[in-house]
């Protein structure tokens, strides 16, 4: 959440600040930036809500059928534009017949939208071919995906919270959600 708004606060005081000069296209290119962050900063807001509800079993989920492989498409289509501005080819090799599933669709496009997303920003490109075809094996044979060949080696455990270090709860809480999400046996 900081840099989002680190970003939007020093746009904003430059262009309130007398003594700095800037020029209107400039202007436009600050007001767009704050926009862009603002929205970012929305995204993100609304991410930790969910994450408090789903947390709380207090997010109802909406199932209907729904064809995975065209929301899959879909959902790539609208991010195409930015693997192109990244010099990346994606592609999306669906299967010949729908395939249906019952499940949030909100939901699963949003797990759909993380996985493109950290894809641009962890995953060299010079592995992302490679990667795309072991997150759906994974996605076939275990029902989740966690890039596990990223994952850490040895053992992972979500331990007692107060076995992290951090400034504040919150944060010890996610390590903890973060352990207990790379733990196999979880």
């Amino acid at each position: 959440l900081a840099t989002p708004l680190t970003s939007i606060r020093g746009y904003a005081e430059t262009l309130l600040n007398r003594d700095i000069e800037v020029s209107g296209d400039e202007r436009t290119a600050y007001v767009r930036s704050i926009l862009g962050e603002s929205e970012r900063l929305d995204r993100l807001t609304r991410d930790l809500f969910d994450l408090a509800r789903l947390e709380t079993g207090s997010v109802p989920l909406t199932r209907v059928d729904l064809d995975w492989s065209e929301l899959c498409r879909h959902t790539l289509d609208r991010y195409r534009p930015r693997f192109e501005a990244a010099g990346l080819t994606v592609s999306w090799n669906a299967p010949a017949q729908p395939v249906w599933v019952s499940a949030d669709g909100h939901r699963l496009e949003q797990v759909v939208e993380n996985l493109l997303v950290n894809a641009l920003r962890y995953v060299p490109a010079s592995q992302q071919a490679a990667v795309a075809g072991e997150f759906a094996e994974e996605l076939r044979t275990r029902g989740r995906i966690y890039a596990y060949r990223y994952r850490p080696r040895g053992e992972l455990k979500g331990r007692p919270i107060d076995a992290y270090r951090g400034r504040c709860v919150e944060a010890r809480a996610i390590q903890v959600l973060i352990d207990n999400n790379l733990d196999f046996a979880v």
